[in-house]
């Protein structure tokens, strides 16, 4: 048994539960901080490079200044929380879109300064005004080629282009804030409270590991469609992904033991 469950009911988890959440002071909910993820598992929910997620979450210094992370860890961790992993999502689609986040970082900063949250990144602003306030803070020619890459100008008001704007709608929002990761798996998201912050089948709740589990225990796709209220086509993209999400939770289970 592991993390209260038997390996049928979904125990082989991807995120470990914190011992407190902590409120924080800008508005999110303490269930963002609940629930954390390793920077080798953040990095496959998200699409990056496991070496540029934790480079995201050192300081830097150049030229221009010193920085602090771009993304914070969970204090004492490797770690992030949910919404860390939202604000890595922000930047892992700057890097879609072929931009470093590392060269526009001022302008990340000002706008963290102009939102004025801690989290500004996993902000329904940074969907809404993020292109603009990029736009208005680029300072050096270099990181104006860079925000030109990620930005345009389209009606007289400057947006996202496709490439980043398509990973940004993948983000679900209430009250002002990230609520909701949809990840590159058709159907499968990441929500605060549900699977124990564990990526789930959106639609049903349902833990996609435990589908998994039932599929390698010789169960057909139509037969896991009947039970778990699962389309067709998301349980299918899971089984052609099956290699990345054996090896997250085997990851998971190995962090568990230690």
């Amino acid at each position: 048994m592991i993390d209260g469950h038997s390996p049928r009911a979904g125990g082989l988890g991807v995120a470990k539960v914190a011992q407190v959440a902590q409120p924080l002071d800008n508005g999110f909910h303490p269930m963002m901080t609940l629930h954390t993820y390793s920077i080798a598992e953040a990095a496959r929910l998200i699409s990056v490079p496991r070496t540029t997620l934790h480079d995201w979450t050192q300081p830097r210094s150049d030229a221009r200044g010193e920085w602090g992370p771009l993304i914070e860890r969970v204090p004492g961790q490797r770690a992030l929380s949910f919404v860390s992993l939202a604000e890595a999502f922000v930047l892992a689609a700057v890097r879609a879109a072929g931009v470093s986040p590392q060269i526009i970082r001022p302008a990340v900063e000002k706008l963290r300064e102009e939102i004025g949250l801690d989290y500004a990144l996993a902000s329904r602003r940074m969907f809404t005004d993020g292109a603009e306030l990029l736009h208005e803070f680029a300072g050096d020619s270099r990181i104006r080629r860079a925000v030109g890459r990620l930005t345009a100008v389209r009606n007289g008001r400057c947006a996202f282009r496709p490439v980043a704007a398509g990973y940004l709608r993948r983000l679900v929002y209430e009250g002002g804030r990230v609520s909701k990761i949809r990840l590159e798996t058709p159907g499968a998201a990441i929500i605060p409270g549900v699977g124990s912050g564990r990526p789930v089948f959106e639609n049903a709740s349902c833990l996609v590991e435990v589908v998994l589990y039932h599929y390698d225990g010789g169960d057909a796709v139509e037969q896991l469609v009947e039970d778990f209220r699962v389309p067709a086509e998301c349980i299918q993209a899971v089984i052609e992904q099956r290699p990345a999400w054996a090896e997250m939770s085997d990851r998971a289970k190995i962090r568990k033991a230690a």
